[in-house]
Order: C-alpha cells, then sequence, then structure tokens
C-alpha cells in the first residue's frame, strides 16, 4: 500500500534494550533521499531495559519509489553497526481525494 501524494505517512523502529544497563547510539545517513526524513535525533541514549523509538516520515512528491539508508551505531559491547533501508511509494489517489 503506497501513501498520496502530499500526504505524510509516519513510522517508527523500535530499540529494544534487554539489559540494564543504558547505551549511546549514534545514526548515520547511508543514502537520503528528499521524501523521507529522520524525525528522531542522530544520537541519543538506549536506556537500559526500556524501548527507545527511531521515527521516519514520508513525503511522496512524486510517484517514483523513494529509497534511503541509515546505520545505527551503539555503543553496547560487541554490538554490530545495524543498517535499515527505507523504502516508500505514492499511491494514485480517486479524483474525490483530492483536495
Amino acid at each position: 500500500m503506497g501513501c498520496a501524494l502530499g500526504k505524510t505517512y509516519n513510522k517508527n523502529v523500535h530499540i529494544v534494550s534487554n539489559c540494564p544497563v543504558s547505551f549511546d547510539y549514534e545514526i548515520s545517513i547511508v543514502k537520503s533521499h528528499p521524501e523521507i526524513h529522520l524525525v528522531s535525533p542522530m544520537m541519543g541514549e538506549i536506556t537500559g531495559l526500556e524501548t527507545t523509538e527511531l521515527a521516519f516520515s514520508y513525503t511522496p512528491k512524486t510517484f517514483a519509489t523513494a529509497e534511503a539508508e541509515i546505520t545505527v551505531r551503539t555503543t553496547e559491547f560487541d554490538s554490530e553497526t545495524r543498517t535499515i533501508r527505507i523504502v516508500g511509494n505514492a499511491a494514485p489517489t480517486k479524483e474525490g481525494d483530492r483536495k
């Protein structure tokens, strides 16, 4: 399912900590796209035994597929950098839906 042109679709990705120690995280943008925006801070803290949300928004301006890619690195011992690929596409709207 796509998002209507000019409308905004929001999505959250949850990072769950299953240990009692807090860790810092840092986000790097590997591939940007003008229609996809990272709403979350580029760095912060993942609190021990809690969930941290990374928020994205997608506002299509064309009927092309939009793709962005970020990496998330944490200071947790022996952790690996994770890659998140964000893909969005616009959907045609019915004539009565355009306002």
